[in-house]
């Protein structure tokens, strides 16, 4: 792979990004994912959600399916405040990966880009 897959939506990581944001990631339990990522966006923070197609044969036809990568998983592209009163807003509806239970931990603009790339 030489460049980033056509896939990507244009606002994802091209978007200047805002000094006070940074990503970070997000499990989503319960099916709420969708509920989440859209309160995000709905705060209009930066979301990302890897997903994947994939060939499958139903009767003899063959059918591009999307499925997600990772299931359960998202990214938010938010200031650290935002994120703790998102994470305290949703104990038990979603996790908010970091080092310690009580502070998230960010995950750099090239980390991201690479994930998403490799994505």
């Amino acid at each position: 792979m030489s460049e980033l897959p056509a896939k990507l939506p244009d606002h994802i990581l091209d978007l200047p990004a805002d000094p006070a944001c940074q990503w970070f990631a997000v499990r989503a339990f319960n099916r709420k994912l969708d509920q989440l990522k859209r309160e995000a966006e709905d705060a209009h923070y930066r979301t990302y959600y890897a997903m994947t197609t994939s060939k499958r044969v139903i009767q003899g036809r063959t059918r591009w399916v999307r499925r997600p990568l990772i299931p359960s998983l998202f990214f938010i592209c938010c200031p650290l405040e935002w994120i703790q009163t998102f994470k305290r807003g949703h104990f038990g509806d979603a996790m908010v990966y970091g080092n310690t239970p009580s502070q998230p931990s960010p995950i750099s603009e090239d980390e991201m880009r690479m994930f998403v790339f490799v994505t």
